[in-house]
């Protein structure tokens, strides 16, 4: 009984609806249109599992050998001038980054000089970090699954009244059909970002990591309330306007992992000025007015479109932080003549100093 009261209050039309709208106008009947319906945002599960073992045959059988053919580097695991040291072993378990009391107590136990210390552990940690050719693979997936949907999206959409004119996303509310090839496009959508949230823990980890873990819980938790409230038509437009630039940024990472830096660098440009005219100005000033004020004018204010309309400002905000790191790169590009690093990359370390290379460290270079 406390169970039923429960959902009875979680799925509240004073919450969920706006006035005069029930979930009977959603209800899908023989021979009528079809409404999507909560329970359906299960069946993504099983794809997410397909796609992320989809994902791994891409990246080992079909991307690694591209990479290797391309010219990516394979890492090279070495501590060469710096033998193993079950001591140092054992710190570096507990804990990858000693503070100087530390290091200045290993140094009088091992009879080491701090620097010797030092340099151990930085080509330590060098030794855990992704190689290049991992990175490479990593981006070829996303490349060609952003590719894929934001083709995919474009192809069904262009022909969509709404595409043109946000008003049409509220034309004929509730009664508004979800077709077959919008429903899969939310299908495939909610499968990769069901499987993105567990792949992120075992991706390379980025300086960004729980940011794009709020990202991802953002979109999740938006597609679910856009598809059970049936505010899907506002919900492509959101999906198609992220999806249009990403492969961009990912084709660009890859293109510089295979050494192809005017390539790279063009694909950059047009990464940050898509970002700015998708991220910056359309999605802030066209698309989230149309799924707020363009419902609300029509059907008043419920919990719910206030609930998305936080979540849409949370995507906001991220894309701004995301544009001022994206400056960055663009600002040391500048500077360099060529785009040096993903500024989301996991921190790097430095192997260049005198001392490293005397000992006959390894070049580590930069992501």
């Amino acid at each position: 009984m406390t169970l039923a009261r429960f959902s009875d209050a979680f799925w509240s039309e004073k919450i969920w609806l706006a006035e005069n709208i029930t979930w009977k106008d959603l209800e899908n009947h023989p021979g009528g249109i079809y409404h999507p319906q909560a329970m359906h945002l299960l069946y993504p599960l099983p794809f997410a599992a397909v796609l992320l073992l989809v994902r791994y045959c891409f990246e080992h059988y079909i991307f690694a050998p591209i990479g290797l053919y391309l010219g990516v580097r394979v890492k090279v695991q070495s501590m060469a001038g710096h033998a193993s040291n079950t001591t140092l072993e054992d710190v570096y378990r507990r804990g990858k980054c000693p503070t100087k009391q530390e290091v200045h107590g290993l140094s009088k136990k091992l009879d080491l000089s701090s620097k010797h210390i030092d340099r151990w552990f930085r080509k330590r940690r060098n030794q855990d970090r992704p190689g290049v050719l991992a990175k490479f693979t990593e981006s070829s997936w996303r490349f060609s699954f952003y590719l894929a949907m934001f083709t995919y999206g474009m192809v069904i959409l262009w022909q969509k009244p709404w595409f043109w004119d946000t008003e049409y996303c509220w034309i004929d509310y509730p009664e508004q059909e979800v077709t077959s090839d919008v429903y899969w496009y939310y299908m495939l959508e909610l499968s990769y970002y069901y499987g993105a949230v567990f792949s992120q823990f075992l991706d390379i980890k980025r300086k960004d990591f729980w940011e794009m873990f709020l990202h991802h819980m953002v979109t999740i938790m938006l597609m679910a309330m856009s598809w059970s409230t049936n505010f899907v038509r506002h919900g492509t437009l959101v999906l198609v306007c992220h999806d249009t630039v990403d492969h961009w940024f990912e084709g660009a990472k890859m293109a510089k992992y295979s050494n192809h830096h005017t390539i790279c660098n063009s694909m950059f440009g047009i990464f940050y000025v898509l970002w700015f005219l998708t991220r910056l100005v359309i999605f802030p000033i066209w698309i989230i007015p149309a799924g707020t004020y363009g419902h609300a004018n029509s059907f008043g204010w419920s919990t719910s479109l206030i609930i998305q309309t936080s979540f849409l400002c949370i995507l906001q905000c991220l894309h701004v932080a995301w544009f001022y790191m994206i400056s960055r790169i663009l600002y040391n590009a500048l500077k360099a003549g060529t785009v040096e690093k993903d500024a989301r990359s996991e921190s790097d370390e430095q192997g260049s100093s005198d001392e490293d290379t005397n000992a006959n460290s390894a070049t580590h270079t930069k992501n």
